[in-house]
C-alpha cells in the first residue's frame, strides 16, 4: 500500500479514517519510526521543501503556515500524551500514587481547550518554588554560580577536544548547575552519581516514549531523582494543600520536575549550549549552506562583553538549529488545510 499510494497520501488517508484496519496497522509502523526522524530538523526541512507548509507526518498533520502556528500558539491547546510528534506512555508520566491525576504539563489540556484548570495551577506551583522564586533569583548570581561558570570558561580554554564528551565539563555543567539554581542543590557523592545515571546521555527520555520505553523501564531512578528533589532546599518551606496550586503535594511537584528537567531543562540546554559553542555542527538543510558553517569560529569573534551581540548571537543559532522543532496539539473540532494546493479534511 505504501508503495502504490506513497507514504504521506496514505498517512493523509489513514488520518480521515482513525479506525479502519488498514490505517491502523500502516499508524502503528510509521509513527514511531518517523516519531524518530521528526528529530531531525533538516529531514523535516526537506519534507517541508517536497509537500509545502502543511504535510503529514508519524500519524499526524503538521500545519507550518505562519497564521496558523501564531493562531495555536495564541489560543488555549488541547494535548495528549506525546513531545512533539513522539507518543509517550501515559503510566510512564509524573502523577499521584493511585494514577488519578497527572502532573505531566505536557500532556495537560488548558482549561480553555476542555482541560480542568489543574495545568495553570500545577504550573503556578513550579513557578512558586522554582522558576520564579527570590531564592532561584539569587543562586544565579551568588558565589556558587559564578565559580561553575568560571570552571566552565576555564575547561572550555584548556582543551574543547573533551569538552563536549559524554559526562565531559559542559554536560556535567547543566546537570550541577540547574540542580543548585533551581533546587539549591550541590550535587556531591551518591546525590551525584544517581543525577548522572538520570540525566547524562539520552536513554532517560526514552523511558517515557511509546514503545521502547517498556523495555528501558526506568522507574525506580526516578523515585531516587524525585527523592533527592523532595529533600532540596528550595521545598522545605513547601505549603501542603494550597487551592491555587489543586493542592498539588511536595512529592507529586518533586516527581513533575524530574520530567521538566530530563526532558527541556537538561536535554534542551545542553543542546543549545552544545550548539552556540561550537560541539554540534548545524543541520545541513537541503538548497543552503548552513551545515557548512564555523559556528566555533563564529563564537570565538564575539565581543562577550556586548550583552546584546550575544543575545542576538543566541537567538540566530537557536532560530538555526531549534532544540524543539515540533510542538504537538490536540485539534477539538473538524478542519481543513492546503497540502501543495490540494485541499484535505480531517474529523
Amino acid at each position: 500500500v505504501v508503495c502504490l499510494c506513497g507514504e504521506h497520501d496514505l498517512q493523509i488517508w489513514a488520518i480521515q479514517h482513525p479506525g479502519h484496519p488498514v490505517a491502523r496497522f500502516a499508524m502503528a509502523l510509521l509513527r514511531p519510526v518517523q516519531a524518530l526522524k521528526s528529530c531531525n530538523n533538516a529531514w523535516m526541512h526537506a519534507r517541508r521543501l517536497k509537500f509545502g507548509p502543511n504535510f503529514c507526518c508519524a500519524g499526524q498533520v503538521v500545519l507550518g503556515e505562519r497564521e496558523e502556528v501564531e493562531r495555536a500558539l495564541l489560543a488555549p491547546q488541547a494535548r495528549g500524551y506525546y513531545l512533539g510528534q513522539t507518543a509517550f506512555i501515559s503510566s510512564h508520566c509524573p502523577g499521584d500514587d493511585l494514577g488519578q491525576r497527572t502532573t505531566f504539563l505536557l500532556a495537560m489540556s488548558d482549561e480553555g481547550a476542555g482541560g480542568s484548570g489543574d495545568r495553570s495551577q500545577f504550573k503556578a506551583c513550579m513557578e512558586r518554588y522554582f522558576f520564579g522564586s527570590s531564592g532561584m533569583a539569587a543562586r544565579q548570581h551568588d558565589g556558587i554560580s559564578k565559580f561553575m561558570l568560571g570552571q566552565l570558561a576555564a575547561e572550555y580554554t584548556r582543551d574543547r577536544s573533551r569538552f563536549f564528551n559524554k559526562q565531559g565539563p559542559l554536560e556535567m555543567f547543566v546537570i550541577r548547575y540547574l540542580t543548585y539554581v533551581l533546587f539549591g542543590i550541590e550535587l556531591e557523592g551518591e546525590d551525584l552519581e544517581v543525577m548522572k545515571r538520570w540525566l547524562c546521555g539520552n536513554t532517560g527520555t526514552v523511558h517515557y516514549m511509546w514503545p521502547f520505553g517498556y523495555v528501558l523501564n526506568k522507574r525506580s531512578l526516578i523515585d531516587q531523582v524525585a527523592a533527592i528533589y523532595e529533600r532540596a532546599p528550595a521545598l522545605q518551606v513547601f505549603e501542603e494543600g494550597v487551592a491555587a496550586h489543586a493542592e498539588m503535594t511536595k512529592q507529586e511537584l518533586a516527581r513533575a520536575m524530574t520530567a521538566v528537567i530530563r526532558i527541556a531543562g537538561k536535554t534542551g540546554s545542553f543542546q543549545l549550549l552544545e550548539t552556540i559553542l561550537g560541539g554540534k555542527a548545524m543541520p545541513n538543510y537541503d538548497g543552503e549552506t548552513t551545515g557548512s558553517i564555523d559556528v566555533a569560529e563564529a563564537w570565538d569573534r564575539l565581543d562577550l562583553d556586548n550583552r546584546d551581540e550575544v543575545k542576538r548571537f543566541t537567538l540566530e543559532v537557536a532560530r538555526l538549529y531549534p532544540p524543539v522543532n515540533v510542538v504537538h496539539r490536540v485539534a477539538s473540532e473538524p478542519f481543513t488545510c492546503d497540502f501543495g494546493g490540494r485541499a484535505g479534511s480531517f474529523p
